[in-house]
């Protein structure tokens, strides 16, 4: 909301509930962006998830003794975790407020204040001042669903961003470490026996 664009009237109940209708339009689309976001964090996501299961296949078969490749193994899990855990936070439902209609206003409000005897010279304050009330408790209501899904997001998209970091020292690590293959011993047994075997055999051609 640019306030520097237009004289603002801080003093007067038009000006408060204009200001007031600008701020819960602009935190209500706030909250609707946010929530297009999660894109974002899904495309990290789809990355982190190439090599996870080689790098603890990896570390299994390597018996935990490459401490450097576990302790980055073990942050990489600690920090999808804790963006996890802010991803579900931001996709919950936020409470959102909305104001009553105009005509509960000028037809609801006003019959009540008629019972209680307000004139017709002080309606339109009253009425005025009743709306603002609406207005003001909406904007608080939103302003605090914007200020969640924008901090959830931010833990959410960050520590997801800090989770490549491990990732990709653990892909580095893996992917540079050679497996070593034992070479296949075979070993003879009956000797004699397999000797005779096979000049039978070339005799036999022969």
């Amino acid at each position: 909301m640019n306030y520097a664009a237009m004289p603002v009237d801080f003093i007067s109940t038009e000006g408060k509930i204009e200001l007031n209708q600008e701020s819960i339009k602009t935190y209500k689309e706030g909250v609707d962006k946010a929530a297009d976001r999660i894109s974002f964090i899904s495309i990290i996501y789809s990355v982190l998830s190439i090599y996870l299961v080689q790098f603890v296949r990896f570390m299994i078969v390597h018996r935990f003794q490459n401490i450097v490749f576990v302790t980055f193994l073990g942050l990489l899990v600690i920090c999808i975790f804790i963006s996890v855990a802010w991803t579900v936070r931001f996709l919950l439902p936020v409470r959102i407020a909305h104001v009553h209609q105009p005509q509960y206003f000028y037809k609801h409000i006003r019959k009540k204040y008629k019972e209680k005897g307000v004139e017709e010279d002080r309606m339109q304050d009253r009425i005025q001042a009743t709306y603002l009330n609406e207005l003001e408790k909406a904007v608080t209501i939103n302003f605090a669903a914007y200020k969640s899904r924008r901090r959830n997001f931010y833990y959410a998209f960050n520590f997801a961003l800090v989770a490549l970091i491990p990732y990709l020292v653990c892909a580095a690590i893996m992917l540079g470490t050679k497996e070593k293959e034992e070479p296949q011993k075979i070993e003879l047994t009956n000797t004699d026996a397999l000797v005779k075997k096979i000049d039978s055999l070339i005799s036999k051609k022969n």
